[in-house]
């Protein structure tokens, strides 16, 4: 968690001279005179034809001189550091893949939370690099409130290892950062064997509103699947700490809305690492999650609720309300969802969100005449897939009236 000043000279003209042997002598001078810093210092990065160097400490504002010199060749550059920002450092522990994670969908997808800092925009860059040399493998632009990146298949190799971070900074132009924070290394390494098609999976502790505890296991189906959902899918398992779940192909309920996979098992789930496994004919998919935290989020009061039940509901634009619930131990969540009479199709959710205790559905979202029900949900991550424990509150029936205001 310290302040380093990082300093990097591009060799733009790659047909002068032997580098990075032909440069002799590397010179950067600051507002306070010479920095500490010279050509033995630094590393040279030839895949980006790149000198690179740090020091210790931020650096002091004002404008710096770069000049380099060698065998009948010398440059010079001049950059300027305006401003010195504390950026948050990203906290590695909300990141997916975790650290030693094993892949194997062929177009993996990371993901992070934001830094909390609200003075100027962030821009976040995802970079992996080979497990143990500095070879950048793969990384994004300086994408404004990037969160989750899939990266394209035929980058990351089966059976190989890598390890990634997040870059979160002050600017979208890298030659206009000026700050930048760095998150801590995660190893990962992609399986022998590739699923030969996408699937993305979730286990969550849930509380009803009976305030009894099941466990949901949900197993979503990529695009790439090729056959007829759901009847092509043969067999689902899932094995846990203690070994196979005792369920069947037959007990999941499919959402066709979502090509989702659900199925609810009473009581709390044993918290570890949990391995899913689909097959289609020859055809195989393989996906982990983990569990591992337990948390009894308090259930939100029904009495809180707006429109209570049976409302009938007269604007286009309705608003949903309710009570917050005091839950100390993590940052709580809210959703609003509102489904069909039966469950089966979902009308509108929307986000997980911080400290959200209302929200107006869009217009032309709720259809006169119809009957919904509505709930909320309030969960430990605003991240579907990095979420692990969710507390659900009653359901409530609305009517719809036949002319909206």
């Amino acid at each position: 968690n310290s302040s380093m000043t990082y300093v990097e000279l591009v060799m733009l003209d790659k047909s002068k001279g032997n580098l990075p042997d032909a440069i002799e002598t590397i010179t950067v001078t600051g507002p306070e005179g010479e920095l500490p810093i010279g050509r033995k210092d630094f590393t040279w990065m030839s895949q980006f034809h790149e000198f690179w160097g740090s020091l210790s400490g931020s650096p002091a504002v004002g404008t710096y001189n770069f000049k380099v010199a060698g065998r009948s060749m010398s440059g010079t550059a001049t950059d300027f550091q305006s401003v010195n920002r504390t950026l948050p450092v990203l906290n590695s522990e909300n990141f997916f893949p975790t650290g030693g994670e094993m892949l194997f969908s062929k177009t993996p997808t990371f993901s992070w939370e934001a830094i909390e800092f609200s003075d100027i925009p962030i821009f976040y860059r995802l970079v992996i690099l080979e497990a143990h040399s500095e070879k950048r493998i793969y990384g994004t632009g300086r994408i404004r409130n990037m969160f989750t990146h899939t990266v394209p298949g035929g980058i990351l190799v089966a059976g190989q290892s890598y390890r990634w971070r997040v870059w979160a900074m002050d600017s979208r132009d890298g030659l206009e950062v000026q700050n930048r924070s760095n998150s801590k290394w995660l190893p990962f390494a992609m399986a022998k064997t590739l699923n030969d098609f996408q699937i993305n999976v979730a286990i969550k502790n849930v509380r009803s509103p009976d305030d009894n505890y099941s466990t949901h296991l949900e197993i979503i189906i990529g695009n790439d699947f090729t056959g007829n959902l759901p009847n092509d899918i043969d067999s689902i398992t899932i094995t846990g700490p203690k070994g196979d779940l005792p369920i069947t192909r037959g007990g999941f309920t499919y959402y066709p809305q979502f090509k989702d996979f659900f199925i609810s098992i009473p009581g709390y789930p044993e918290a570890g690492r949990y391995a899913f496994t689909v097959t289609s004919g020859n055809m195989k998919a393989t996906a982990m999650d983990t569990l591992s935290v337990l948390r009894s989020i308090p259930i939100p009061d029904t009495r809180a609720l707006s429109p209570a039940e049976g409302a009938i509901i007269r604007s286009k634009m309705t608003r949903f309300s309710w009570g917050p619930v005091e839950y100390e131990k993590a940052p709580v969540y809210y959703r609003l969802e509102i489904w069909n009479p039966a469950i089966s199709e979902r009308a509108y959710a929307s986000k997980f969100e911080k400290n959200m205790l209302s929200h107006t559905i869009p217009i032309g979202t709720l259809k006169a005449g119809e009957t919904y029900k509505w709930r909320v949900q309030v969960a430990d991550s605003y991240n579907w897939k990095r979420g692990q424990n969710r507390t659900n509150s009653e359901w409530l029936t609305i009517i719809v009236a036949q002319k909206l205001e």
